[in-house]
């Protein structure tokens, strides 16, 4: 019987065995019909159905180099490079001779410009076939690249020579003419890059990198005409690409073709994407005004063709920015309850969209409840929401909730990480923590994301200024205008740099490129920048006679005689300023800048009593103009007289009760007078509206620590002063250390409170709190004479602060023998 058994599991052994190589052969021969299957279908152009055949086969037979080839190719003439590219890359590891798939990896790596990829497989195909010209010519480029990487023009050189060469053997090798036309490009040769360009196409029509490169050209040589056709022909050969439309489209609105720019944009909303239609509305808004978008969109609302939710939301935000707030709202609420999902279902992204911008309504309106509630309800079913996740984490900035902010921005960042916003918003959270490093590398990513669009780097490099880092300043801001080289504030920021710098020359011709812009807004920053060059340099009587020179341009003539007034202030003093502004007011009688520029004059002529009259009359004509009362306040104060001063703020803010100029000067009285707590309260209805506003938050910090004593006002003191860490300005060093003191961080508390005792060496206050972190650091005598130097500025300021007692009690105690 054992026998038998034994036997029995032999037979069916050798059953199972034959049933799987049958089972194999059956496999590879099925993967070979669908194999050739799909090569008929792609003679006879039936792409789609050779596709799944192909699919079909490397299921059944993973193995199948030919079929892998065969779909990588289909992949990559339908555009779909990076699929294409992993399909190549298996052929590679599997068969790491195949020529086909190494020089196909070759052409893919030199259009990424991925030069590792490039050297790699280039000198792979090279080995495989030494004296293929379309091997070596790839080899060549990418040496020729490495080349002008490593700055090595002999290098270079040889590199061009070879792709001549290789040109003559072989007209189609279009890696070798890139070769001629980047060295063409680097010497300026343009219209024989031009021919190289055309010859290039013909050989490689499909490669939209070449029709951009052409387009370059022929921006840089001015040829408005054939850029616009070049433009035209492009979206032409690639009509699914977005960048070449919206680049045909810049350029129609650039050259003040709108009719042009419409046409296009309607013909792209034929189409039934929404978002198309959409653009056409966008465009319609912003060119031809609020009755024809509003009009546009009840067209396609009656029309019918499209979901109206969308189309909806945007008549209700036409219907918010004409000012009809509450029926905006309105509608927009009943678009969200139009369309809310059936029971168990999910609200669609668009319905989700409208809620957001629902959301924003509510809170411009300052109805944070249902803003707050509307937020939080796109979020609980899709919680990394870009729009919302925005909202709420400036809601949680503005908190000082920083640490919840980051987690919901990473959040979403996950999901959208080229949105420029969500990194802004990170950046400001850093900021807010006193995080520079962070706040500097999302700035900076952020400008990266939005390919260095306006916004962004403006933002980056008004921070490196800020941190005295002036030459990359200075890289971001070309950087940037070289793809807007048309951009005011770019121009602006980046004259301002090199005055700064003191970098005439270049200064002055960027003065010179905002001169050739020609518009009104150019023409004034170009002033600016020539005035403050030109008394950045003390030229003096140069400025004087160059703002002289356009005062009678109407657009002109204002900012122009006030810059010569504050340049007379400089070199002829107060009095000669009066005589010139006198002058101004025979010509322009009771006009309110320059009577103002005179109460200024007479205020530093020692005049208080004219200027306070002057003062007066213009805030009795000018109520709501809190900058005149501001003025006024702080002439009563110069003069001592407390009482009108008092006065006139409260005045000040019955007509400007939402001034927060008026409201910092009301808070910093009060706090002079010593109502601490009303000052406290002050400072914290200022802080809910202007969180970002660092003397608002320094005040606020300040008094928190130097007045109260429980740890939640101290928790609040460090999270409104946590911006602070790493200032170098006294008075905020003194705050943040004093904070870090109390929090019990004395090691870190030192060095700022030590910086800011020498930099405000009469301040009695500041000298205590150094003496403070010095006692509890065990520094005994340092800290006793930091205590005896505060105690002796009081006594001859006679001022008894809330921290006497204190004061005297460390003296007596540290004056005390060591054995006692």
């Amino acid at each position: 019987m054992a026998r038998e058994r034994i036997s029995l599991v032999f037979v069916l052994v050798l059953l199972l065995s034959f049933l799987a190589l049958a089972a194999c052969d059956s496999s590879e021969e099925r993967a070979e019909e669908h194999f050739k299957s799909g090569l008929e279908l792609i003679d006879k152009g039936d792409i789609e159905r050779a596709t799944i055949e192909l699919r079909n086969a490397l299921k059944l037979n993973n193995e199948h180099v030919p079929a892998r080839l065969a779909f990588a190719r289909i992949l990559r003439d339908g555009g779909n490079d990076r699929t294409a590219y992993s399909q190549y890359l298996t052929v590679a590891e599997q068969e790491p001779q195949n020529f086909e798939a190494q020089i196909a990896l070759s052409e893919m790596a030199l259009e990424n410009y991925d030069m590792a990829e490039l050297k790699k497989h280039s000198e792979q195909a090279l080995e495989i076939e030494p004296a293929n010209l379309e091997a070596m010519s790839l080899n060549n480029t990418q040496q020729y690249l490495s080349a002008m990487d490593a700055k090595d023009d002999a290098a270079m050189q040889a590199g061009v020579v070879k792709a001549r060469e290789l040109l003559e053997q072989d007209s189609s090798l279009v890696s070798a003419r890139k070769v001629l036309i980047d060295d063409l490009v680097r010497k300026q040769q343009w219209e024989e890059a031009l021919s190289q360009l055309q010859k290039a196409i013909e050989a490689s029509p499909k490669e939209y990198e070449l029709y951009r490169f052409r387009l370059s050209v022929l921006d840089r040589l001015g040829d408005t005409d054939n850029l616009r056709a070049e433009l035209e022909n492009t979206v032409s050969v690639f009509p699914e690409n977005p960048e070449i439309k919206q680049a045909l489209l810049s350029f129609y609105v650039k050259h003040n073709d709108l009719d042009a720019a419409e046409a296009f944009l309607r013909k792209e909303a034929e189409s039934d994407d929404p978002a198309k239609t959409s653009q056409l509305i966008s465009f319609v808004l912003q060119f031809r005004g609020p009755e024809a978008a509003t009009a546009e969109l009840e067209r396609v609302l009656s029309d019918g063709r499209l979901p109206p939710m969308m189309f909806k939301a945007q008549l209700a935000q036409l219907k918010y920015r004409g000012g009809d707030l509450a029926g905006a709202i309105a509608d927009m609420q009943a678009v969200v309850d139009e369309n809310q999902p059936a029971e168990g279902e999910a609200a669609s992204p668009e319905l989700n969209n409208v809620k957001v911008d629902l959301a924003r309504m509510y809170a411009q309106q300052g109805n944070m409840v249902e803003a707050r509630r509307l937020v939080e309800n796109v979020l609980s079913v899709d919680s990394a929401n870009p729009e919302a996740s925005k909202l709420k984490a400036n809601w949680l900035i503005q908190d000082d909730k920083t640490d919840d902010a980051i987690v919901l921005l990473r959040d979403a960042l996950s999901n959208s990480p080229e949105d420029a916003s969500l990194m802004t918003l990170m950046a400001s959270a850093y900021e807010r923590q006193g995080n520079k490093e962070l706040m500097a590398e999302m700035l900076s990513q952020a400008m990266e994301a939005s390919r260095d669009a306006p916004t962004e780097t403006l933002r980056y490099a008004r921070y490196l200024m800020a941190e005295e880092q002036m030459l990359p300043a200075e890289s971001v801001l070309i950087e940037s205008l070289r793809a807007n080289p048309d951009n005011l504030e770019l121009l602006a920021m980046l004259g301002g740099l090199y005055i700064k710098m003191e970098n005439w020359a270049q200064a002055k011709g960027v003065i010179t490129r905002l001169n050739e812009l020609g518009t009104d807004q150019a023409t004034n920053a170009a002033l600016s920048l020539q005035a403050q060059s030109l008394a950045g340099q003390n030229r003096n009587e140069d400025l004087v006679a160059m703002l002289q020179g356009v005062e009678g341009n109407p657009g002109t003539k204002k900012a122009a005689n006030i810059a010569i007034f504050r340049t007379r202030a400089s070199t002829d003093g107060p009095e000669g300023a009066l005589n010139f502004v006198e002058d101004l007011l025979k010509d322009a009688p009771g006009d309110p800048d320059y009577t103002y520029l005179k109460a200024g004059a007479l205020v530093a002529l020692q005049r208080p009593d004219e200027a306070e009259a002057i003062y007066r009359d213009l805030v009795t004509q000018n109520p709501q103009k809190p900058r005149l009362w501001a003025t006024l306040h702080r002439l009563y104060l110069l003069k001592g007289d407390t009482e009108k001063a008092s006065e006139t703020l409260r005045e000040a803010m019955e007509a400007n009760p939402d001034s927060a100029e008026l409201k910092l000067s009301m808070a910093q009285e009060v706090e002079r007078s010593g109502d601490i707590e009303a000052a406290i309260k002050l400072y914290e209805e200022l802080y809910e509206t202007h969180s970002n506003s660092v003397v608002v938050a320094n005040n606020l910090a300040s008094l928190l620590a130097d007045n109260r004593q429980d740890e939640a006002s101290l928790a609040k003191a460090y999270a409104v002063a946590r911006r602070l860490r790493g200032t170098e300005t006294p008075a905020l060093q003194d705050t943040y250390g004093w904070i870090a003191f109390r929090q019990g961080n004395v090691e870190e508390a030192l060095p700022y409170l030590k910086a800011a005792s020498d930099a405000l060496a009469n301040d009695p206050t500041v000298q205590y709190h150094y003496a403070k972190a010095l006692a509890a650091a065990g520094r005994t005598e340092d800290a006793l004479e930091q205590f005896k130097k505060s105690a002796a500025m009081l006594d001859e300021s006679g001022s008894i602060p809330a921290y006497q007692q204190d004061l005297d009690d460390e003296i007596a105690r540290l004056s005390k023998p060591a054995d006692q």
